[in-house]
């Protein structure tokens, strides 16, 4: 059954475009106090990674962006997805490098390779 929540509390779960450096740190900390005050109210966390490769805003590594993404992770005790936002073209650009050989089992290599393949194909249906 859906909770019922009161205004001042769902604003403080809306999702927020981070316009500068200085707000991410709150950001997340609203994020943190969300989930901790009510955890069945976050479905999923995006990280954004926009600032990786837009030159409107400040850039920021993708080591700084991995840190900012566990600290999603760990004030949600891992129970909650946390994902990125990926520009369209960055998926049509993607790359599969699939090494059969090391997974485990007695099947052959083209069989796991085909395998794999299908499983690919199917996470991103």
């Amino acid at each position: 059954m859906p909770h019922t929540y009161k205004q001042p509390q769902l604003e403080a779960l809306k999702p927020n475009a981070i316009l500068s450096t200085c707000a991410i740190d709150s950001e997340i900390q609203v994020v943190c106090d969300g989930y901790s005050s009510y955890p069945d109210a976050i479905v999923a966390v995006y990280v954004g990674n926009e600032d990786l490769v837009n030159g409107d805003y400040d850039t920021f590594s993708a080591d700084t962006l991995f840190g900012y993404i566990w600290q999603v992770k760990e004030c949600t005790s891992n129970t909650v997805p946390v994902g990125l936002v990926q520009h369209i073209n960055e998926w049509l650009n993607a790359d599969v490098n699939i090494y059969p050989l090391f997974t485990q089992g007695d099947d052959t290599s083209v069989f796991k390779l085909e395998t794999q393949w299908a499983q690919i194909l199917a996470a991103g249906s």
